[in-house]
């Protein structure tokens, strides 16, 4: 049951009444050392009142006596960064010492307020150097065994700067992805939109059926591209055998390789094969995770993807979130067969090769951290490229436009997933 006096305190701090809830807090705490939630609230209130060296005291008291520091300052700045207290955490990262263990956190949640507020350039000028700063902190930060921090260190390190993008595009590097085969006859090219998705085994056994059944339903006339990645003949099969059985879809089945087994180059598997199917199909693809469903409203939009009232070269959604690699939303995207395309992709496949070979404990989300880095590349160097939202094309968001074919799962992992969610609203953790 929560604690009527935490409760009271809560709502003095949400009504801006700071000293009476700190020092409310204070006294709890003398009682009850072991409350994580009086200590948030005290140092919430001492870091929006500019008392920093207070907060790094109880940062240090809550490390000795209830959870490690990190944990905490992450769990404090994310509710600075979720209630808008930009000021704070940007005056926060000016007065913590350069070799506090938190101090890599700061970085992470300041960046964050400038993508908030739209400054992208300045957010990854403080990305960059949160990601020069990780390998110093590793040993001191839990950043690989809890899952909250996890999302900060690949959200932090997996997003590049302009001029870090340039130098990756004077590379040739050898793709992770490679031979790709089709095995069945070649949809005709010209008419479209043709839908693609790519999954590994495990996912193509879990949610082939119901996806092809879900995008093929009610004798829609749907052109498809499923791609097997590290398929063999007998996966193939079952794949060309499930579409047969749709006489509305026109199917095309395709294998890829990968130089390995890991769920981030499953993920990016589809757009490293993209190239060749818009030249392949010579029509709009639009890529679409495997385990989700279009919604009818999506699909009445499909006769207006090739010949939008406005010419764009790609679209994809736009979230609220406000960590870097999950702004721009990889579950569908629409990629028309241009030239300025061609030249994202291009420099998509050498900055997601860069990251390629980690494990996905420091890269799940690569693609997504891709799409915010490469379109800010290109609008900031002037390249030719019309990257809008189909948020605005559709007039639908993300949730209406697509669902979970199997909502039972929930999120894949909060480790994939990246979710950060904490309230101080509803619950009291004393003890």
């Amino acid at each position: 049951m929560n604690n009527p006096r935490v409760d009271r305190i809560i709502a003095l701090y949400r009504a801006d009444a700071l000293g009476e809830a700190a020092s409310l807090a204070m006294t709890e705490l003398a009682q009850n050392a072991a409350d994580r939630t009086l200590w948030s609230v005290a140092a919430l209130c001492f870091a929006r009142l500019g008392e920093f060296a207070i907060v790094l005291d109880i940062v240090a008291k809550v490390n000795r006596l209830v959870q490690p520091a990190p944990l905490f300052l992450n769990r404090i700045c994310h509710w600075l960064l979720d209630d808008r207290h930009f000021g704070t955490l940007r005056a926060f990262l000016t007065m913590i010492p350069d070799n506090h263990v938190g101090h890599i956190i700061v970085l992470y949640y300041a960046a964050c307020t400038y993508l908030v507020m739209g400054d992208d350039g300045q957010a990854l000028a403080l990305f960059s150097r949160f990601r020069r700063l990780v390998p110093a902190f590793m040993p001191a930060v839990p950043f690989l065994t809890d899952e909250r921090l996890n999302v900060v260190l690949r959200q932090g390190r997996l997003v590049a700067t302009p001029a870090e993008i340039a130098v990756l595009r004077e590379r040739t590097p050898v793709l992770p992805v490679d031979r790709l085969c089709f095995h069945t006859d070649r949809i005709p090219a010209g008419a479209g939109p043709v839908y693609a998705c790519s999954a590994d085994p495990k996912y193509a056994d879990l949610f082939a059926a119901p996806f092809v059944a879900a995008l093929a339903r009610d004798g829609r006339p749907t052109r498809l591209h499923l791609s097997l990645v590290n398929g063999d003949a007998e996966g193939v099969a079952r794949l060309v055998a499930l579409c047969a059985g749709f006489p509305q879809l026109t199917a095309d089945v395709s294998t890829v390789q990968t130089r390995h087994p890991t769920s981030t180059l499953y993920a990016c598997a589809r757009f490293f094969t993209l190239p060749a199917l818009l030249a392949r199909y010579r029509a709009p693809v639009v890529t679409l995770d495997i385990d989700v469903a279009l919604d009818d409203r999506f699909r009445a939009w499909e006769p207006m993807i090739g010949t939008p009232a406005e010419p764009f070269d790609l679209a994809c959604y736009r979230t609220l979130r406000n960590e870097p690699g999950s702004i721009y939303n990889a579950r569908v995207m629409v990629w028309q067969p241009t030239a300025h395309t061609a030249d994202f992709l291009d420099v998509f496949a050498k900055f997601c090769a860069n990251s390629a070979d980690e494990v996905p404990a420091l890269n799940w989300m690569l693609d997504q951290a891709a799409l915010f880095s490469i379109r800010h590349y290109f609008v900031t160097t002037g390249r030719p490229l019309n990257f809008v939202t189909l948020n605005g094309l559709t007039g639908l968001g993300l949730d209406e436009a697509s669902s979970n074919l199997r909502p039972e799962l929930g999120e894949k992992s909060a480790l994939r997933g990246g979710r950060l969610q904490f309230s101080l609203d509803g619950h009291n953790d004393g003890g």
